[in-house]
């Protein structure tokens, strides 16, 4: 039985057998089919060159090229894999040829497929053909939809540390954990030393250094437990201090370190201090304004303090820079030095001396003596200023240092462009309305010293500005207006403008003429004491000395003490061409020679002008006295008289 079984073919030997020859039934069924697909190829390619060379319309070639291409890779596919199978050698076909029979296929397809009653059906796909050329870059597409989120990557290198963020709050207290168990009692200690309360002594108790040195003090304390020693002044802290073990050092010591100072001890059974003294030497010093300060002469004077500080305290000096201090006028304690009945020779520099034993220093001060401004010539209280015309107010004072006048105008300021101030006077010119106010002449030397002389502006229209007619009942002025009416140039229209104010602009004959010359009619008015007279004329003044022909001149007198009214003398008809007489050197001259009116230069310093009646003009009515006995118009003993004022008016039609 053994050898049987072992004799029996094995199941697997069958196996193989029976695959061996369902292969080889495979393979000539595939070697059958291929030559019959050849057989076709060849019929296919012999029926297309008999053919007649008419081509199947476009449409069926369109509608089977799809059908075509479908077939193509079937076909294709087959013959690679019968020629592979047969031979087992790799053919390479041809590009062309295999284009060449696709389009034959496609062409042919309904005769052959359908000839004989066989459908085509379509092969396996064929092997992938040969790569084509690459194609042109086509269109970039749209973006699409964003993607999901993919899976993260790996971490990254740790960075550099960051900086410390802000402490956190604390969080809460923790709950108080259990007692512990006790711990196992120690060995007994050595037996300790007595106590006792602290001792303190000091060394040196007193010291004395200079400024900017050292000071030491030294505190010995005794005590147990042993004592916390600690230094302090009395009255204030100290600076720069070194204490060790109870030494007590201070460096650069200065005036404010002086004082007491304390060393104390304390323990568990008490306290206990001693004080030291320290004493610093200090440089003097002196505090002195330095001026100058002014003084009035013939007053007292007291310099300012002289302040002084320094250990020990310093000896105060004074002295005069340029010789003794005044003998006899001087009062003097360690700080204040007083000078009597101040004088001129007083003006000078004075030290303030402090010395001690680290040294001496001194501080200067000036003092000046001067007279304060004195007035010499004041405006007057009141002046009276015609529109148009020019004022001047003279002011002029004394002092030493000479003083330095300005001018202001109270409530208000000086007139723009039309004022100027001259050697202290005040000049105003075109004088208007508002010109009107108190005028105040200011006098100022040392800067300090200053005296003030005032005076009111009035400004009136015409005649009425006049000065000297001011203080006159109006009456008078309308007198005088009623003398000049006939003769104005035009009725009702021209006025009169000062030009010439003796007391204000000055007394020379050269200021008249400078003032008046050339504006045509003028009026003078001239004051002597209470009289008030003077003459019109309708020429004007200037040139050389020499009489002027007038027909309309005339003499005039609004006030006298005597009694007579006012009256007017005209020209005699016979002496028109002596009516006036003009020369540089005299004031205005009414008749030749000034044989009837006189004016002189410079007229109130001296007594040269004069009236004499009846000449080249009539004697006033009712009065007789005649030649040198003539005093209607001055008064006085003589014909000759020194005017208080004298003021000259012309006449404009602007």
């Amino acid at each position: 039985m053994a050898s049987q079984k072992q004799s029996l073919p094995s199941f697997a030997s069958i196996l193989s057998v029976l695959s061996i020859v369902f292969y080889c039934a495979g393979f000539l069924r595939v070697e059958l089919e291929l030559n019959k697909q050849k057989k076709r190829i060849i019929d296919l390619e012999n029926n297309q060159e008999n053919k007649p060379p008419d081509v199947p319309n476009r449409d069926k070639l369109t509608k089977n090229t799809h059908e075509t291409e479908y077939v193509k890779p079937y076909r294709n596919r087959r013959a690679a894999d019968s020629l592979k199978n047969t031979t087992g050698a790799k053919i390479t076909v041809d590009r062309e040829t295999i284009l060449k029979i696709n389009r034959l296929l496609s062409a042919l397809k309904p005769q052959l497929c359908h000839s004989n009653g066989d459908s085509c059906l379509p092969g396996p796909p064929g092997p992938p053909g040969p790569r084509g050329d690459k194609g042109s870059r086509g269109r970039r597409g749209h973006k699409g939809d964003q993607g999901i989120m993919g899976s993260p990557g790996k971490s990254g290198k740790q960075g550099i540390m960051g900086p410390a963020g802000p402490k956190g709050d604390a969080g809460l207290k923790g709950r108080k954990g259990d007692k512990g168990p006790a711990g196992m009692p120690g060995a007994k200690g050595e037996p300790g030393e007595s106590i006792s309360a602290p001792v303190v002594a000091v060394s040196p108790k007193t010291l004395t250094v200079n400024e900017g040195g050292s000071a030491s003090f030294h505190c010995s304390v005794s005590g147990n437990p042993d004592p916390v020693i600690v230094w302090s002044k009395t009255i204030r802290q100290y600076s720069q201090t070194v204490v060790s073990g109870g030494k007590m050092l201070l460096k650069n010591v200065q005036g404010s370190d002086s004082g007491t100072y304390n060393c104390s001890a304390v323990n568990i059974l008490g306290q206990a201090q001693a004080l030291v003294q320290l004493m610093v030497n200090v440089h003097p010093q002196v505090s002195l304004h330095p001026g100058p300060h002014y003084a009035i002469e013939r007053s007292s004077y007291t310099l300012p303090s002289c302040h002084v500080t320094g250990y020990p305290v310093p000896v105060v000096s004074w002295r005069k820079s340029s010789g003794p201090l005044p003998q006899g006028r001087v009062k003097y304690n360690n700080s204040t030095l007083q000078i009597l009945h101040v004088r001129k020779a007083d003006s000078d520099l004075y030290y303030c001396a402090a010395s001690n034993l680290l040294g001496r220093v001194e501080k200067k001060t000036l003092l000046v003596v001067v007279s304060p401004p004195r007035f010499t010539v004041k405006p007057p209280a009141k002046v009276v200023a015609s529109i148009g015309g020019i004022l001047i107010l003279n002011c002029s004072a004394t002092g030493d240092p000479q003083p330095v006048l300005t001018w202001k105008k109270q409530g208000g300021q000086l007139p723009v462009g039309r004022s100027q101030q001259i050697n202290g006077n005040l000049v105003i010119r075109s004088v208007t309305v508002n010109d009107k106010g108190i005028y105040s002449c200011v006098a100022t030397n040392a800067g300090v010293f200053k005296a003030e002389a005032d005076t009111f502006i009035e400004v009136k229209d015409g005649l009425a500005g006049s000065t000297i007619l001011s203080n006159l009942d109006s009456k008078y002025l309308d007198q005088l207006n009623s003398y000049l009416d006939p003769v104005r140039q035009t009725t009702g229209r021209s006025r009169f403008v000062r030009c010439w104010h003796a007391k204000t602009d000055g007394w020379a004959a050269s200021t008249f003429h400078s003032n008046c010359d050339g504006k045509g009619p003028t009026v003078t008015i001239i004051k002597v004491g209470s009289y008030i007279f003077g003459g019109y004329t309708d020429k004007s003044w200037g040139g050389s000395c020499r009489s002027v022909y007038s027909s309309k001149s005339f003499l005039f007198s609004l006030y006298n003490i005597n009694g007579y009214a006012p009256a007017k003398v005209n020209i005699k008809s016979s002496q028109y061409s002596n009516a006036i007489r003009t020369c540089p050197n005299n004031g205005p001259i009414f008749g030749p020679g000034g044989l009837d009116l006189y004016i002189s230069s410079n007229a109130a310093s001296n007594r040269h002008s004069y009236a004499y009646c009846g000449y080249r003009y009539p004697l006033p009515p009712g009065y007789s006295a005649s030649g040198h006995s003539c005093r209607f118009y001055a008064g006085g003993s003589s014909i000759y008289f020194t005017p208080t004022d004298v003021e000259v008016f012309y006449e404009t039609t602007t």
